[in-house]
This record gives structure tokens, C-alpha cells and sequence, in this order.
């Protein structure tokens, strides 16, 4: 059986800024630098590899919408992003990177930068969180 776990990133942008309506690819890569951190090996497994991804990423959610194709941040705006990972070793990498001790990792999409303020996992913390076994 594997577990599914997932997890919620509360985040909050750094400077003023924008962003393009579609992040999944800036996405996609703060959370492969995230891995990196930890387990730089199964980063680039993961990057290389064209077989499923035993991860998956949302929208970051929250946010205004976009005007004139840009999503314009003010310094202080709060959003989220939605990790969701299929299996334990992946799990703990993932965690272990934000129980490093610094105190706040921050994270970057495209040309944004954003503290993450809270890494909700449990069942109950945020609707979006939590892990079951399948």
C-alpha cells in the first residue's frame, strides 16, 4: 500500500511583483529545488525521468486574477500551493527540507519570491491537506 500525503504551502510574496497567469511549470521547479535541498540524486531522478511523477502540484491559489496577462503581486499578498506526494520516502524528503531550521524558507515562482509561512499536513488544518493510505 502507498500513502498519499498532501500537503499545503502557505506563502506570502516577498516584494511587489507579477506573475504569469500559468505557474505550473515555475511550480513544477521550486519543487524540484525543494528535493534538491534534500536528496539532489532523486531531484534529477525526478526531472530525467519521463515515467509518472509520484508528485503533483495545484495552482497556486488565492491570488487576484490576472489583468492584462499578469497577476500582480503587492509584498504581503498570501496564497497557497497544493503538493500532493505518493509515498513515504518522498514525503520526508519533501518534509525535511522545512524542518532544517531556517527559519523561513522561502520559495520561488518565476520572478516572484515568496515566504512559506506554514507547510500544513495534517487532516483538519487546511480542507486541502491530509493523507491517506490507497
Amino acid at each position: 500500500m502507498t500513502t498519499l500525503y498532501s500537503s499545503v504551502l502557505r506563502l506570502h510574496a516577498i516584494h511587489d511583483g507579477a506573475l504569469e497567469p500559468t505557474q505550473g511549470h515555475h511550480a513544477h521547479a521550486a519543487f524540484l529545488h525543494i528535493v534538491e535541498q534534500v536528496d539532489p540524486i532523486l531531484s534529477q531522478r525526478l526531472h530525467d525521468s519521463n515515467a509518472r511523477k509520484p508528485f503533483t502540484l495545484s495552482p497556486l491559489r488565492g491570488l487576484p486574477p490576472p489583468r492584462r496577462g499578469e497577476v500582480c503581486l503587492r509584498a504581503g499578498d498570501e496564497c497557497w500551493l497544493r503538493v500532493t506526494l505518493a509515498g513515504e520516502r518522498m514525503f520526508e524528503t519533501f518534509i525535511q527540507r522545512f524542518m532544517q531550521g531556517e527559519v523561513r524558507p522561502t520559495l520561488r515562482l518565476g520572478e516572484a519570491h515568496f515566504a512559506v509561512s506554514a507547510v500544513l499536513t495534517t487532516p483538519g488544518s487546511h480542507a486541502w491537506a491530509g493523507y491517506t493510505t490507497a
